[in-house]
């Protein structure tokens, strides 16, 4: 069921079972899965069924450290959330991750690897993506050559899901907007919540719509699920405006926020196409895409003493070619902004399809995605980030349109993702030539001091801010996503990573969701 608050009337109050705020990855697929299990879900949505310019511009921040892109890049507040751009990359997180490690100050995670595993195939079946293995047994499964023999490389497989699978609104949103037991409240801006006067429980989420219009929302159990940034704000004013706040960890609110930190290091040139076309070009099996991703090993983190690391291919098609205007009308169906001003013209449909039909043909009948001879093909490097409580996420003095505080960001970084970036590249090398394949490092990189000349930013990868841990002198919430000391308060979003690895966190979040399901369904 849907219902707009922009049409309802002002100062009602709505009652369920669970109140999940935010209705993108995380909180749809929690809401779905509630359902199933007989729960009344209240749904709330900041944004429309597509993109407006007014939500999104509740982003903007103010930067007081390292300029972070993430803040406002990447971030889509609408029916959907992220999933309505992103790429659909699965990729769960080894087992290192989860361990006290030296390179993050022995940080760990209070579960194991295990804990997860039991939900990918439920992922899997959500995103519809096939059935092989992330790890390097997938080129035996497909009877494809092995990698020369490597120790310090870890091999492993992203999966793409089905392009038709990408957008969660259209897929898992439209099964809650089916369900009589999901109510999705568009244009509900949910500003604070608010606690018993003890502080232990949360009693009420206010929220208001773009008229100025307020509401109510009560429920048994609440889940933040607005993403990493907006899960901080949201913590952070609800605590400046009650007095019977969680106290206990009110300091933690906002700290240890990290990214993945990507740095393009070498590209391909022409002579080493062949090389590339055998062993790197992405495989395609099953309507998913597999990437090659090259990772430092847990032995060689641990031999010295640096964060991982992963190392994968990217190639861009030139600007007007008929591969690259395709992949824009690709994007702008999936985000819904087709025909839509600064989507790509119509006129240049005749390329598009062109660049489609070679797509379609290296995909179905090579098996392989196959770039042009004219693409750009680099390599690039994405590093974890040492969690720091410095590099933290706080409430600005300035207020947005609904009047609330801005987020102000201080996004520190350090010399560790430098050097640990440095320290694979003479591993990354004799692997790749083993394959054959002879990279043109950027200039400088191998230097012990001093920058290459390359991207270095931040990507889109916003985690921390309510990290996970054994106590709220040093975390927000436990190992069950349930706030410190709130009985009916719980998260899911990459705000609770303790630490990040060097993969895609989305995976490992749609487990933890789905994980989180089976926890409120037994309270």
């Amino acid at each position: 069921m849907r219902s707009d608050l922009e049409e309802a009337s002002p100062a009602t109050t709505f009652e369920s079972d669970v109140c999940i705020i935010g209705a993108g990855i995380a909180g749809l697929i929690l809401a779905r899965k509630m359902a199933a299990k007989g729960k009344t879900v209240h749904l709330l949505e900041a944004g429309g069924t597509s993109e407006e310019a007014r939500s999104q511009e509740l982003y903007q921040g103010e930067m007081l450290g390292t300029f972070h892109s993430g803040t406002t890049g990447g971030r889509y507040r609408t029916f959907g959330g992220s999933s309505t751009h992103w790429a659909a990359q699965l990729l769960p997180y080894p087992e290192e991750v989860f361990k006290a490690r030296k390179a993050v100050d022995f940080i760990s995670w209070p579960m194991t690897e295990s804990d997860l595993a039991g939900y990918y195939p439920e992922i899997r079946q959500i995103m519809q993506a096939n059935t092989y293995s992330f790890d390097e047994k997938f080129l035996s499964q497909i009877g494809a050559e092995p990698y020369p023999g490597h120790e310090a490389v870890r091999v492993r497989f992203s999966k793409w899901a089905p392009f038709s699978r990408r957008n969660l609104g259209k897929t898992v949103g439209q099964d809650c907007l089916a369900s009589d037991k999901v109510t999705v409240f568009f244009h509900a801006n949910a500003l604070s919540l608010s606690f018993s006067p003890n502080g232990t429980e949360v009693t009420g989420v206010a929220v208001k719509n773009y008229r100025g219009g307020q509401f109510t929302f009560k429920a048994r159990h609440y889940v933040i699920s607005t993403g990493t940034i907006e899960t901080s704000r949201l913590l952070l004013n609800s605590v400046r405006l009650s007095s019977a706040g969680p106290r206990a960890f009110s300091d933690q609110i906002g700290r240890y926020f990290f990214d993945h930190v990507s740095s393009k290091v070498g590209k391909v040139s022409s002579q080493a196409l062949p090389a590339y076309r055998k062993y790197f070009a992405p495989y395609y099996l099953k309507k998913t895409l597999h990437t090659a991703r090259f990772e430092t090993s847990e032995a060689l983190q641990e031999k010295l003493g640096i964060l991982a690391v992963m190392a994968h291919f990217e190639f861009e098609e030139p600007e007007g070619s008929g591969l690259h205007v395709f992949r824009r009308f690709l994007h702008e169906i999936q985000s819904g902004q087709l025909g839509r001003k600064g989507g790509p013209e119509f006129s240049a449909l005749p390329k598009a399809l062109l660049g489609g039909l070679k797509t379609v043909y290296d995909l179905k009948v090579r098996g392989r995605r196959i770039p042009t001879p004219e693409a750009r093909l680099t390599l690039h490097f994405e590093t974890e980030q040492k969690p720091s409580a410095a590099s933290r996420l706080l409430l600005s003095d300035h207020l947005d349109r609904l009047g609330q505080p801005k987020l102000a960001v201080d996004w520190k970084r350090s010399d560790d993702e430098a050097s640990s970036m440095r320290a694979f590249v003479p591993y990354m090398d004799a692997f790749l030539k083993s394959c054959g394949l002879e990279l043109e490092w950027q200039k400088g990189i191998r230097d012990s001091a001093g920058s290459w000349d390359g991207e270095d930013t931040d990507c889109f990868h916003p985690m921390g801010g309510a990290r996970m841990g054994l106590s709220p002198a040093t975390s927000v919430v436990d190992a069950q996503l349930r706030a410190h000391n709130v009985a009916n308060l719980f998260v899911a979003s990459c705000a609770v990573y303790p630490s990040g690895g060097s993969s895609n966190p989305t995976f490992s979040l749609m487990a933890l969701t789905l994980r989180l399901a089976d926890h409120l369904a037994k309270l």
